[in-house]
């Protein structure tokens, strides 16, 4: 006779959490909103831990109750007890706000013959949407590192060895793209490394693409290309003794520091109009007004925090 599978209680699983996710924090990071950060990932390591495997056992929350719950746990309300406001007041007032401020970065990777550009959907299916990997970059990180680990952890690919020596960014609201060309559509085999993120990833035709998403793409592309042949010339140079090769881009004002040591660099496109369904609401709004800025949104819009969490999960 098998023994049962022993399961906690879910007062143990909360102080789990508590110690896996906030008790070794430095104080920074313990305020508002970043702790905010923190308690989303206690959300999703007990939906996908307890709740899928167990969904007999442990009740299901949604993120806003989620947070209520834990900021009323004994270790957060040493930090948190002594404010006027409510967790949830100070979720609804500080949070979505500061997750919407976040840029987010990815790559756009296009096949060899320029026919098909690589995309997923989030998990729980197609009806969600089809977009271009990306997501938030930490702290610290820059844009270009940003992208290339988004990419790795979304799709299972390392675009290193395809980035050329001053990558372009299609930049847009809160975030932009990097353009990969010469990607082996037969070759190159595209596994999540996530948990619960990606539903599926798939090659799409150019004609799934707006027509500003097209352009978009193309100039990218052609900018690509543009900085991989020059790359090549400047070695040929550089060996053959001709000169030359070591002038700064004459586009210089658009080049960007790519991370605090300086040691790379990219540079910025015309800004890249996208409009996949997993724009924030916020940021829809912004592209509606021309950038303006947004001001304050009723709290149903907002309704859906599974929808949010689709919007902003980490990999």
């Amino acid at each position: 006779m098998e023994e049962a599978e022993y399961l906690p209680d879910f007062d143990t699983v909360l102080n789990e959490i508590e110690v896996k996710f906030f008790a070794f924090l430095p104080p920074d990071e313990l305020r508002a909103p970043r702790i905010f950060n923190h308690i989303e990932w206690a959300h999703w390591y007990y939906s996908d831990f307890y709740v899928h495997y167990h969904p007999n056992v442990y009740n299901k929350y949604k993120l806003r109750p989620f947070v209520s719950l834990m900021m009323e746990r004994p270790f957060l309300q040493q930090f948190f007890g002594s404010m006027n406001l409510s967790p949830d007041r100070l979720f609804a007032d500080t949070y979505y706000d500061y997750m919407h401020s976040i840029r987010r970065f990815g790559c756009i990777l296009v096949n060899k013959e320029e026919s098909h550009v690589l995309m997923v959907t989030p998990w729980g299916g197609k009806n969600k949407g089809w977009s271009f990997p990306r997501g938030k970059v930490d702290q610290s990180e820059s844009p270009l590192s940003c992208a290339i680990r988004e990419t790795k952890e979304e799709v299972g690919f390392d675009v290193t060895p395809l980035l050329p020596p001053t990558p372009s960014l299609l930049p847009m609201v809160l975030g932009g793209f990097f353009v990969i060309g010469n990607v082996d559509d037969e070759r190159v085999q595209f596994q999540t490394e996530t948990r619960f993120e990606i539903g599926e990833i798939e090659w799409r035709a150019f004609t799934n693409l707006s027509k500003e998403e097209k352009k978009g793409v193309k100039r990218g592309l052609k900018r690509y290309h543009q900085l991989f042949h020059k790359s090549q010339h400047h070695h040929k140079n550089k060996h053959q003794g001709g000169g030359g090769g070591g002038q700064r881009n004459q586009n210089s004002s658009h080049l960007r520091r790519d991370g605090g040591d300086g040691k790379c660099e990219y540079e910025e496109l015309p800004s890249f109009h996208y409009s996949s369904p997993l724009l924030s609401k916020i940021q829809k709004r912004k592209l509606k007004n021309d950038f303006e800025e947004v001001d304050e949104l009723e709290d149903e819009e907002f309704e859906d925090d599974d929808e949010f969490v689709d919007l902003c999960r980490p990999s």
